[in-house]
This record gives structure tokens, sequence and C-alpha cells, in this order.
């Protein structure tokens, strides 16, 4: 039996580090996406599209989802908002 080279052991590591970071990560905004309310959303149907989204695209969906909140919750804060007061 051969012992493991650094190459084989970096990627023994690696991918399971970020498979599990991934996961984390997919499983956070799914949460954040399943507490918003359907007022939150602009379409009626939103929350169900996005969740197809992550059940159909799970590589994809996290990224947008982060990407679309943060434009939408810029879009919906009154002009004066400033979240210190």
């Amino acid at each position: 039996m051969e012992p493991i080279g650094a190459t084989e052991l970096i990627f023994l590591l690696f991918v399971p580090a970020l498979v599990v970071v991934l996961a984390i990560y997919w499983l956070r905004e799914f949460v954040q996406l399943m507490l918003l309310s359907d007022d939150d959303l602009p379409g009626r149907y939103d929350k169900v599209a996005w969740a197809l989204a992550f059940a159909f695209l799970p590589f994809l969906a996290p990224f947008a989802f982060s990407a679309w909140k943060k434009g939408y919750v810029t879009l919906r804060r009154p002009t004066g908002f400033r979240p210190d007061r």
C-alpha cells in the first residue's frame, strides 16, 4: 500500500470541507427564504419559485437568492433610512 501524497491529502481534506461549507450556506439562505412573509416578496408565487430553484438548482440558487435579497432590500428601504437610529 502506497502512502498518500500531498496532492491527494489536500484533495481529500479540501473537497469535504467545501461541501460542508456550501451545505451550511445553502441551509442558511433557504431558512432566510422561508422566514420571509408573503408581503416581503414582490410576486404572488415568488416563495414557491425560489423554493423550486433551491430544490432543482442547489449550487446556483443560494448565490442568486443572496444577490436578489441584497438588491431588493435596498430598494424597499425608505429614503431617509438609517439603521443606527
